[in-house]
């Protein structure tokens, strides 16, 4: 998602973590790559936090929050990490969902949990 927000205009992507502390962690991740960079590849930046990054030259936005935090926006990519463990995951899905009316796509990755209790959603979606 990187990649895409520094080479594709206007990109939305929101990836969220079954809690705010693992969404930052992966904000950081981020920032760590981004300042691996060459030099002159490194993009300006608006907003550079742990929960957003703003690439000024391609007016992209990667969010890093809880699936909560997904709604109302108009998304490019969602990408939901550790959906199994994810409480109350189908509830969420049906707020997020409509942020991918717009032509957005979903990426939703995890560990296993089982096939029912809070792992049944992403079992369902996987089968």
């Amino acid at each position: 998602m990187l990649w895409k927000s520094l080479f594709y205009n206007d990109q939305r992507i929101l990836i969220a973590s079954k809690t705010d502390r693992e969404a930052r962690a992966v904000g950081k991740l981020v920032a760590q790559a981004k300042n691996q960079l060459p030099e002159w590849l490194r993009p300006e930046m608006g907003n550079d936090n742990d929960h957003e990054k703003e690439f000024i030259e391609t007016g992209s936005i990667m969010w890093f929050f809880t699936p909560s935090a997904a709604r109302s926006r108009a998304l490019t990519y969602l990408i939901i990490d550790e959906a199994a463990f994810v409480q109350g995951m189908e509830e969420h899905w049906k707020a997020m969902y409509p942020t991918l009316s717009t032509g957005g796509n979903a990426i939703i990755i995890s560990t296993v949990n089982g096939i029912g209790g809070v792992g049944g959603w992403y079992h369902d979606q996987y089968q």
